[in-house]
């Protein structure tokens, strides 16, 4: 039986969960007789059943006389614990499942290896570690927040062949400039859908008047977070609409538009109170689509996972410089006319 087959079966199914489960972790499970999948299942929305659940209540009836002689293949440790539904551990010994193979340890502390240690005190086989780089890469939401103490960041811009992100002048103050094409806008909404939360700093608020939202894509809006030090953004700006909620972050106690607002002291370590605030919402990942001095501030605390750059087929011959950034090389591909370079931080 070829154990990475069936697991990268179900990491492929835990990416079915992404944009709806956090701030629960993706997971997928496979149920395997005899080199057949009798069941598979993986986590749709945080509150509702578990993969392990899904994988065995999809067995048909023919199939569940073989779950005894069964093996499930799950990406992260079975919960032991009874949140909003029943630990998966127990279901799994309800079930009679002989051997469980298990890509990733769950950190979390109600988990914390006490799924594993329960289902080989009841004689159940455990197997730990087959396809982790892929399962963990697939759950790197999850396991940056609960490993690190923060959300996993990912930076993104768009910027010209010559290496500018803004014209200057004063040109951006009258709305956006379009350094990009229409598929590299899906794609990034896309992206949105995807992630807890987006957010931006006061000048591109101002500036863009960004809607931060999914409208090119289908898919939830992510919650939109803006670093406004004097909590003086106007009214009238797209991003108090109804479309979802707005978070600001300011020295000021209070923001008179936004749904949460959070004080914090604004110096050279303001991003870390910001990502310590979102951690303690459950916050599990923030894409900052903010200007060059947002990101900046992201970039010189180290305290970004992914970058993701748009390179628009145009030059601006001047203006606003692009951040300077160093990381792996993981993606670069061309999406029309624009080129996509992805870079993780693997310092």
């Amino acid at each position: 039986m070829k154990h990475e087959v069936y697991m990268d079966r179900a990491i492929a199914l835990a990416e079915c969960g992404l944009g709806t489960t956090s701030p629960n972790p993706l997971v997928g499970a496979v149920l395997v007789h005899n080199d057949r999948i009798i069941g598979e299942g993986w986590h749709v929305c945080a509150g509702e059943d578990h993969a392990e659940v899904r994988c065995f209540d999809s067995v048909s009836n023919e199939g569940r006389p073989l779950i005894p002689e069964s093996t499930l293949y799950v990406t992260l440790e079975p919960c032991d614990h009874q949140g909003r539904t029943p630990a998966c551990s127990l279901r799994i010994l309800q079930e009679r499942v002989p051997k469980v193979v298990v890509a990733v340890k769950d950190p979390h502390p109600a988990v914390g290896g006490k799924g594993i240690q329960r289902l080989k005190e009841a004689g159940v086989e455990v197997l730990v570690g087959v396809s982790a780089p892929a399962a963990r890469w697939v759950n790197r939401r999850f396991l940056t927040a609960l490993e690190t103490g923060r959300p996993y960041v990912v930076l993104k811009w768009a910027q010209t062949v010559d290496g500018f992100m803004d014209p200057g002048n004063g040109v951006a103050a009258r709305g956006p400039v379009w350094i990009t094409g229409k598929r590299a806008k899906q794609w990034t909404h896309r992206w949105r859908s995807e992630e807890d939360a987006i957010l931006v700093g006061r000048r591109t608020a101002l500036n863009d008047d960004p809607g931060l939202d999914v409208r090119e894509w289908s898919g939830r809006n992510p919650i939109r977070l803006v670093i406004d030090s004097n909590s003086s953004l106007p009214g009238h700006l797209k991003m108090w609409n109804l479309s979802g909620e707005t978070w600001t972050f300011g020295h000021k106690g209070t923001h008179p538009h936004s749904d949460r607002h959070f004080e914090i002291e604004w110096d050279e370590r303001s991003v870390d109170s910001v990502l310590q605030h979102l951690q303690g919402q459950e916050i599990r990942s923030v894409l900052v689509e903010g200007g060059h001095r947002t990101l900046e501030y992201f970039i010189g605390r180290n305290l970004w996972d992914e970058a993701r750059i748009w390179t628009g087929n145009t030059s601006f011959g001047g203006g606003i410089r692009s951040p300077e950034i160093q990381g792996a090389l993981m993606e670069r591909c061309n999406v029309d006319k624009d080129v996509l370079t992805v870079i993780r931080n693997e310092a």
